[in-house]
């Protein structure tokens, strides 16, 4: 076995006074303060994870020289492909099939995709996650070539809990389970079972070129050529985006991000969140472990926020604004609240801004109680049903894991969420898996 490279050592420090205002005051956890982690010395990290994507808490991917990938962490479920071993302590070589181009995880099963543009699956195939066909209680713990698609150019993949998710110059395709809507094939298209064995197009998407594609553990978030968003499955905390709590069978475009240039999506066990072009990255869904960094609704106006309403708008971004079609009462709100930083901002402050929240004439913001329909959840079940902004500025990748969040600036990374492993996991119907 070649020996792994000498990875750098990681850089952790508390925020400091180095941050911005709109960083320093992002208490983003209720149990851990906002990290900064310096990158200069951690490019081999980065790049990575930029492409070797793991959205769970206790399986690790690291990518060594040549496109070989190597695994460590749980393998109860054969997720890692390495026989005969429920853990992996030391990374270990993924089985050589090609050069692999990326590999996604999941709590149960895995996906690799070579350079090639060859999907293999491997690990629980219970739900037909694996896409050969069929669904057995066993394991598969090596990786095995998607039949279906083997004369097929596969560009991206996707795991979520038991369904899979692929990429092709025409089509999504989707497999496994599809108990919430998650395969995205329609309320009625599996009418006698819930499970698909085999990779199977979403109609609503064809011809429809989708640059990315991502899953929670029960919902599937992709974004198009033109920055369209769409979502569809589990919804229970809002992690669609769509300003409620209704499951989607199908895609539905998620106008709450409308006219924003998303270039990237990253999605959780129950959150989502999305980055624009300009560095901007907006957030939603659970918020139950700190994911989203939510404030508690009485602190929901700031110490920043409550002197914002003495202050007036910059005159030449306010004059933009109004010729861009915008009321004026809304245009100075959005500039006095983003600290008069630029139009762009202001804008997607505006597109973000809750259903509830009340514009007063004069400056300042009124957000409202929260209700049923609002963007906003009670604080016993806090989340977020529409997307928010998260006041950090210059970030460039975005990432999500069960329960935590991370986003990688020019010049640091922060984390915020769950900071440990979880012994029981929520699951929908509040039981445990």
């Amino acid at each position: 076995m070649d020996p792994m490279p000498k990875l750098p050592k990681l850089k952790a420090r508390p925020a400091g006074a180095h941050l911005s205002s709109l960083e320093q005051e992002y208490a983003v956890s209720p149990n851990s303060p906002l990290l900064s982690t310096t990158v200069q010395n951690n490019a081999w990290v980065c790049a990575a994870a930029a492409e070797l994507r793991t959205p769970r808490l206790d399986t690790a991917v690291l990518c060594a020289r040549g496109n070989r990938a190597r695994l460590t962490g749980d393998n109860g479920r054969g997720q890692l492909g390495v026989s005969g071993a429920q853990a992996v302590l030391v990374p270990q070589p993924i089985q050589a099939v090609g050069r692999w181009a990326a590999v996604c995880v999941s709590d149960n099963h895995a996906a690799g995709l070579t350079c090639e543009g060859h999907i293999y699956t491997w690990g629980a195939n219970n739900r037909g996650q694996l896409g050969h066909g069929d669904k057995c209680p066993g394991v598969i713990d090596a990786p095995v070539q998607v039949s279906a698609l083997a004369d097929t150019e596969v560009k991206a993949v996707a795991c979520g809990l038991e369904h899979t998710v692929a990429i092709t110059a025409k089509d999504i395709l989707a497999w496994g389970s599809n108990e919430y809507g998650q395969l995205g094939h329609g309320e009625h298209a599996l009418q006698a079972s819930d499970v698909c064995s085999r990779p199977m197009p979403v109609k609503v998407l064809h011809d429809v070129m989708v640059t990315q594609v991502v899953c929670g553990r029960f919902h599937t978030i992709c974004v198009t050529a033109q920055s369209q968003v769409f979502a569809w499955g589990h919804n229970s905390a809002g992690q669609l985006g769509l300003g409620d709590r209704r499951d989607r069978h199908s895609p539905t475009v998620v106008d709450a991000l409308w006219a924003l240039p998303v270039v990237q999506l990253a999605a959780g066990d129950a959150h989502s969140a999305a980055l624009t072009s300009n560095g901007h990255m907006f957030i939603w869904g659970s918020n139950h472990f700190g994911q989203l960094g939510l404030v508690k609704e009485g602190d929901s106006l700031s110490t920043r926020a409550k002197k914002n309403r003495k202050r007036r708008p910059n005159q030449v971004h306010l004059m933009a604004m109004l010729e861009m079609g915008i009321p004026k009462h809304k245009a100075e709100v959005a500039l006095v609240e983003t600290g008069n930083v630029g139009v762009e901002v202001a804008t997607e402050w505006l597109f973000s801004a809750p259903e509830t929240t009340q514009f007063e004439q004069h400056g300042g913001v009124d957000t409202g109680s929260p209700s049923s329909t609002s963007s906003a959840c009670s604080m016993e079940e806090p989340c977020a049903l529409s997307p928010k902004r998260v006041p950090l500025r210059g970030v460039r990748y975005i990432g999500a894991g069960a329960a935590h969040t991370v986003a990688v600036t020019d010049e640091a990374t922060y984390s915020w969420g769950a900071g440990e492993q979880r012994r029981r996991e929520r699951v929908p119907g509040g039981a445990a898996r």
